[in-house]
C-alpha cells in the first residue's frame, strides 16, 4: 500500500492525494508535520532526505 507522508493542508501534499485518488491506488495518509517537534517518525530523514512532505513509500521504494 502507498503511504503518503504529510499533511492534506499542504498543497503539495495534497497533490499526491489527488493523484493517488485518480489512479485508484490504495494509499494511505500519515500525518506528519516536519517543525513539530515529535510529529515526523524515527526514520524521517531516511523518508525523506530534505525533512519536506510530502514523502511517499510503497514497499521498499521512496520518494521525496
Amino acid at each position: 500500500m502507498l503511504k503518503i507522508y504529510g499533511v492534506p493542508i499542504s498543497v503539495h501534499t495534497r497533490k499526491a492525494i489527488v493523484v493517488a485518488l485518480m489512479k485508484d491506488l490504495l494509499h494511505e495518509v500519515v500525518p506528519v508535520v516536519p517543525v513539530v517537534p515529535g510529529s515526523p517518525p524515527a526514520d524521517w530523514r531516511e523518508l525523506s532526505a530534505t525533512g519536506k512532505i510530502p514523502a511517499l513509500c510503497d514497499g521498499d521504494f521512496r520518494l521525496t
